[in-house]
């Protein structure tokens, strides 16, 4: 949340943020923050330089915040793999993946059957953004998250 409001500030529109620019800070803060080494963990961003308006943007946020914690912590045993993230908007809606080539997801997780707090917390702010999430699990994991945005969403 405070890195929301220090994007804004630093912004001169006050009503939406550059969501690829948020995303590289939040990846940075949360790679110190796990004591992850850069040279052994990659990220990386790829896609459009997406402006979200500022009440999609926080549910947003959180959601990115926890997958790339959740691959920071459980994706790299061995201490090796990549972290990607894409954005990509078009038509009205808005589309960001986290992907990571690490280990993979729990039993059932791909599937809805698992009950861990950080999944819930996903799935919980999906439906606050109205969006569809899809999980694969077949390499590394894969969370895919497609959303409206009806004033906004825009390169």
């Amino acid at each position: 949340m405070a890195l929301v409001h220090e994007k804004l500030y630093q912004s001169t529109n006050l009503s939406e943020i550059n969501f690829a620019e948020y995303i590289r800070t939040l990846g940075d803060l949360l790679f110190q923050s796990f004591g992850a080494d850069s040279t052994k963990v990659g990220f990386s961003i790829t896609g459009d330089e997406v402006l979200l308006p500022i009440d999609v943007a926080v549910p947003c946020g959180l959601i990115v915040s926890e997958l790339l914690s959740n691959a920071l912590k459980h994706a790299f045993p061995g201490g090796k793999g990549t972290i990607a993230v894409t954005l990509t908007a078009k038509d009205g809606s808005c589309a960001i993946a986290v992907h990571d080539n690490g280990v993979g997801l729990p039993p059932g997780a791909d599937k809805g059957q698992t009950s861990t707090l950080g999944l819930q917390l996903v799935r919980a702010l999906v439906q606050q953004i109205e969006g569809t999430l899809e999980i694969d699990g077949s390499a590394g994991a894969q969370f895919r998250i497609t959303f409206p945005v009806s004033r906004g969403a825009h390169v």
